[in-house]
């Protein structure tokens, strides 16, 4: 299994399918090395076009976090 919790882009470079560009790099990475599958996450509060990019590329929701500060 394939886990990466953060993928980042500059802001400056978020243009231009960067964020596909990223994730198919990865999982590209990840299938030559015998990975089945891919987990992605992403922080919504900050950023509510990741949760589109993953279904777009046809990623699932399987689990939701919850956060509190202490």
């Amino acid at each position: 299994m394939l886990v990466q919790h953060f993928l980042w882009a500059i802001p400056g470079h978020r243009a231009g399918a960067i964020g596909s560009r990223l994730i198919r790099a990865f999982e590209g990475w990840g299938a030559s090395r015998g990975a089945a599958f891919c987990v992605l996450a992403s922080l919504d509060a900050l950023d509510d076009r990741t949760p589109r990019l993953f279904r777009h590329r046809q990623y699932v929701p399987s689990a939701r976090y919850f956060v509190k500060e202490l």
